[in-house]
Formats: structure tokens, sequence, C-alpha cells
């Protein structure tokens, strides 16, 4: 209902309403938004009553009520307001009672003329949440005690209740069984789901009780629900009666012909007519009513046909042989007048790469050689479930023949714009989003590269296709390397080596024995004969020996100490003796 209402306020569309049991106040409109856009009032007036109402109200105000709704509300600030407009319907021959139930029933006012329930308006809307759980068999048992003595004739009972948090069913039967006895009706208004837990028992309830069942998940629908419920029950907005009805003079402007409607309708939705609303027919009887009622809204307009059109309570006017000449007479009253840009204009809109662009091309060889203004643009756009949002633009001369409007689409909004060209109406577009992301969309040949060009002069930046480049474009910068760290490790292991080799001394020992091995391999090295003798092929004979030689054998020579085993023993004794030193020192 919000998004009609603004398409009709924003894009120039229409909205005609017809009657019957369910529409206008028992259909749930009243306190809705599309109320606002109706030529007719709603409200329940005393001349619509026939038979006095007793109505009692019984709400949740348990823990799962304090729950916040957003501007500083919470769900039981709605249901209290809710509660008050139930009130504020009444006419003062009715009564009203109100009851809050957590775990036990609290009588916040008890059954009195509406009179003098309304001096208490604000302790109704001070109820707060008080924790617990809803018992529902309290609460109940508590409005039948209140409302069985009432003296009107018609009795009702008004549960609001959580859907996943209603307890105590008690012997919810046999006291529904007694109500239906007693003429007592029960609804209930839950708010949650159908499939939540206690859904199904709250249904059972409102099924024995005769009355009518609501689910909402929004607070924000509570003043309207417990409205519609209202109606239903006071019975007396739809008048399923035979009524004549007359025609008025204002009736030719919307329509452009007369019709007289000869025939009586068999029902009407009793409403009231707003100021500045065109009245085009009239019932004849003591209330004189509105039939057809008509009107402008923003660049849109809306038009409310109070009897039921096709039916059980349309009437013997179905008879009449001009009935489909005037019931579309009425719809195309609403479509509106088709936007006629003639042939020196053309509108187009495209949606290409993420944006929606409009253009309205004009003729070249056109009388008018400029538009006295620049057209505009409006656009609605939003998600499902939440309220639109308009913008307006004016568009701009591309050229001297082309005028442009354009804009990002985001996400999965949807947007609907209408031009509005001064001369020539409003001409509304048909509705477009992504069909995609943006991102998805296949690579066309150059483009990327061509993107990337526009980007990087458009930003004051370089162009850099090669990646490598990259690297040898970039400056030299001075770094500066703290190696204090690396000092202080380098200096603490010297001075554990310096305190090894004072207290061993086998660093320098090391040091001496490597020494000694690279002298005595070099040594070794210049002793080697640059060329030996080539020795004879030939085996000698062997010489005898003499019985001299035979005899005498030679003696045992000493092995002498190399200098190089001599230096190595004179450095171990030496180390040896110095570590014996530090020991005895010690």
């Amino acid at each position: 209902m919000l998004n009609i209402a603004a398409w009709i306020r924003q894009a120039g569309g229409g909205l005609m309403m017809t009657g019957g049991k369910h529409s206008y106040g028992p259909g749930g409109y009243f306190k809705s938004e599309l109320e606002p856009v109706m030529p007719v009032s709603m409200e329940l007036r005393q001349e619509h009553r026939k038979l006095a109402l007793a109505i009692v109200v019984v709400l949740d105000r348990s823990g799962s009520m304090n729950a916040s709704v957003g501007f500083g509300k919470t769900k039981m600030d709605l249901a209290n307001l809710a509660t008050a407009e139930v009130l504020a319907m009444l006419s003062p021959m009715d009564e009203f009672g109100v009851i809050a139930v957590d775990s036990s029933a609290h009588r916040i006012l008890d059954l009195a003329s509406v009179e003098e329930s309304r001096s208490q308006r604000q302790r109704i809307l001070g109820i707060q949440s008080m924790g617990g759980g809803i018992f529902v068999y309290n609460g109940l048992l508590n409005a039948v005690d209140m409302i069985k003595d009432a003296q009107s004739m018609t009795k009702h009972i008004i549960l609001f209740s959580d859907a996943a948090d209603s307890e105590q069913p008690g012997k919810y039967k046999e006291l529904l069984a007694e109500c239906t006895k007693a003429g007592i009706t029960v609804s209930v208004i839950g708010l949650g789901k159908p499939t939540d837990s206690d859904a199904a028992f709250i249904e059972d309830v409102a099924f024995r009780g005769q009355g009518r069942c609501f689910f909402t998940e929004s607070a924000e629908e509570l003043p309207r629900l417990f409205a519609q419920d209202t109606f239903v029950v006071a019975r007396s907005s739809f008048l399923d009666e035979p009524t004549p009805v007359k025609t008025t003079a204002a009736l030719i402007s919307v329509l452009g012909t007369q019709f007289d409607m000869p025939m009586p309708i068999g029902g009407y939705n009793l409403c009231y007519l707003r100021d500045q609303a065109s009245l085009g027919a009239v019932t004849i009887d003591e209330y004189e009513a509105p039939v057809i009622a008509s009107w402008p809204v923003g660049v849109g307009r809306a038009l409310c046909y109070t009897p039921q059109v096709d039916g059980p309570f349309t009437g013997s006017i179905a008879n009449w042989n001009r009935l489909g000449d005037f019931y579309s007479s009425m719809a195309r009253w609403v479509a509106g007048d088709q936007s006629d840009l003639g042939p020196d204009m053309l509108l187009t809109q495209e949606v290409k790469d993420g944006s929606c662009t409009i253009k309205l091309y004009l003729d070249p060889e056109r009388q008018s050689q400029s538009l006295t203004d620049l057209p505009e643009v409006v656009t609605l756009f939003g998600t499902p479930g939440k309220s639109p949002q308009t913008r307006k633009m004016s568009m701009r001369y591309l050229d001297a023949d082309t005028l442009v409007a354009d804009f990002a689409i985001d996400g999965t909004d949807t947007y609907l714009s209408t031009v509005n060209i001064e001369g020539h109406g409003s001409t509304p577009l048909w509705p477009v989003c992504l069909p995609y992301s943006p991102e998805f969309q296949p690579v066309q040949d150059e483009k990327g590269e061509l993107t990337l060009k526009k980007l990087a002069s458009a930003t004051g930046g370089k162009e850099r296709l090669s990646l490598p480049d990259i690297w040898n474009d970039i400056p030299k910068q001075k770094q500066i390397i703290y190696i204090g760290r690396w000092l202080l490790i380098t200096a603490v292991i010297l001075l554990l080596l310096e305190v090894f080799q004072r207290r061993t001394g086998l660093i320098a020992t090391i040091s001496n024995i490597r020494r000694i091995f690279k002298r005595q391999k070099e040594q070794e090295v210049e002793a080697e004969p640059v060329t030996q003798k080539v020795r004879s092929t030939k085996p000698k004979k062997p010489r005898k020996k003499s019985a001299k030689q035979t005899k005498q054998k030679p003696a045992a020579k000493k092995k002498e100490e190399t200098p190089a085993e001599s230096q190595l023993f004179s450095a171990m004794s030496t180390a040896r003796r110095k570590a014996k030193a530090r020991t005895r020192k010690k």
C-alpha cells in the first residue's frame, strides 16, 4: 500500500477502489497508507451505528513486548496506541474496557461508557511491559467476567498476544463455549507468524470465539488491525440494502459523458466525502453518502466507487445496458491521459554498465527550437518491504537536439521513472533494475584498458600496464637498518669466548696446532723433487752377501722427533702448565 501511494503521488499512477463487505473500513484500509490518497474518509461516525457495542481489549504486556521497534518506541507502545485508536472509533453509546496480562490479569480500565473512558486515554498509553509470559486463560476469564454484564447488545473481546509466547491455555475451550452461548465474540491479533510455536493455539481461540485472527510481524501494523476488527464487529459500515442513486454534473467532467444510473445499487460502504474532492454520484437515503468520488493526488489521481462492482450486493443495476461503458469510463479516467509527445520528440531508456540513461530526442527540423523549461525526471526506487524513496533531477542538453538524465542503479532496488515535460504532461517509463552485478558483466575487447586509461587521466595518475616496469620506476629511498641488537649479541659472544680462553687456553692451543700442521705441510711440498729418476725396468740380479755382512747386523737407530712433533708437545706442555698455575692460584 505504501508503494502504491507513492506511485500515485510521484509517478502519476491511478487508483480506483470499489466496495464490498471486505473493502474500505472492514478491509483494513482505515488508518492505512492508502487512506490519505482516497477522496473519502472511513471513520465510524455515530450515524453509522444502529446498535451499541461493548469492547474489552486484552493486552499482552509480557517481557517480549519491551522490544524496541525504532524511533524510541517499543511493541508495548504501539499496542497501547492501537487500543487508544479503538476507543477513538467508538461512539458515546458504546462501552469500553482494558485488561493487561502477564502471568496474571490487571484491570487498567473497568468497563464503562466511552465518554467516561476517553478521559483515561493516558492510562492506556502508559501501560508498561512487566516481564514473564502472557497467561491467555487468565486474560480471557477476566475479560468475560467484565463484559458479561454490559448493557450493549453486541459484545466483543479483542485479544492481543505474542504468537511465540502465549502460555496457559487452561480450560479455554469450555470458556469460549460459554462465550458463544452468551453472545460474546473473541478476535485475536497475534504479533508474529502463523508458523510460530503458539500460533495454532491463538488461531483456535479465534475460531472457537467466532471472531477473526490476524498475524503481523510489524508492530506498526497494530493500529490498522485493531481498527479493522472494530469495523467488522460494528457491521454497519457496509449497508446491504437496495439504494437508489443520483448522479451530479461533476460526473460529466470526470467520465466525459453523462450517466444517469437509473437502477438502484444493492449495497455500499458508508463513507464521507473529503474536502476538495469531486462528488460524481450520491445515495438517495438518509445518509446521502458518496457513491462516486474522485480527485487528483500529486501527479496522479484516485477514484472511489463505494458499491460492489460484481457480486451478491451489486443490485439491479447489474442489468443496466450501459454498465460496462460506465465502469470502463471510470477506469479510463483513473488511468489518466496518455502522454502525447507528438512527432517532434522521442523518449528512450537504457540500462548499461550499472546506470540508467534516459534520453529525449528532439527533431532537428522542429518548429520550436527549444523547450521553455528543462524536463524533470522523477524516479521512485526501493526494495520490497521498505518505504520507497524519491529522486528528482532535471535533464541536461547533451547536444542541440538531445537531452539526457542518468543515475546509478544500486543493489536489488527497482527504479520507476516519470518524465514531466511542460506542455506535454507526464510520461511514465517502464521499471528497471540490474539483471546482475556490474562486475559480472562479460568483458569486451579493450574496454578494460580504455577504462583504466580514463581513470588514470581523470585522477592525474600514470598508465601502468606492465607489472615489471612498476618496480623499475620505484624511486630509490634511504633505508635505515638498526644494528645495535646484532652488535650487542656479537659483544656478548666475544666476551664469553674471552672468558673461555682465559680459563682453558684451548683456543690458542688449537690455533697453534693448526699453524704447526700448516707449516709442516708447506715444508713437505718444498722438499718434494721436481723430477724423479727413471728406474730401469730390467730386474736386478740379487747380490750375494758376504759373510761379514751376514753376521753383522747394524744397530737400530733411535727414532728422531720431527720439528713439528717437538713444537706440538711443547705447546701442549705450555698449556698444561698454565692451566695448573691458574688452578693453584684459584
